[in-house]
């Protein structure tokens, strides 16, 4: 079972964590695309209407993308062959700023979208009885 929380619980006998911070972009091909040039960032509005390749399973994404690009068209791949898809392909796909840490995408060009929409704050959300026994493992996953 997946849960979001998009806010802090107010719960007395649940606690939580802020986790971290994921931003979508739009990955772009060729350089000289005609958004290339919004280097300072793009909203939903002006994408709206783009096609995208896509992975078949955009997770908690998928329902920022429909709602916010209703005209656009999305090419779901497997996860597999996304990457090289993209790779070979002058269609738009996107990213997070945590992709962006990893992939090495040298021909692209990666542009903020700025809608509050296309940021989201991750929770870790646990019973405050179970605060120590969180700590802990968080300790040992990070360090």
């Amino acid at each position: 079972m997946t849960l979001y929380l998009f806010q802090t619980p107010l719960k007395k006998k649940i606690m939580s964590a802020k986790k971290h911070s994921k931003k979508i972009y739009i990955s772009l091909y060729p350089k000289t695309h005609f958004l290339a040039g919004m280097k300072d960032g793009v909203h939903f509005s002006e994408i709206d209407g783009q096609s995208f390749l896509v992975s078949n399973n955009l997770g908690i994404w998928d329902d920022i993308v429909a709602k916010n690009l209703p005209k656009s068209r999305f090419f779901p791949q497997e996860m597999d062959n996304l990457h090289e898809i993209i790779s070979a392909s002058s269609i738009p796909s996107f990213s997070t700023n945590v992709s962006l840490e990893t992939k090495n995408d040298i021909d692209r060009i990666s542009i903020l979208i700025l809608d509050q929409d296309a940021s989201v704050t991750f929770y870790l959300v646990y019973k405050k009885q179970n605060k120590q026994k969180i700590k802990n493992f968080l300790k040992l996953l990070y360090n």
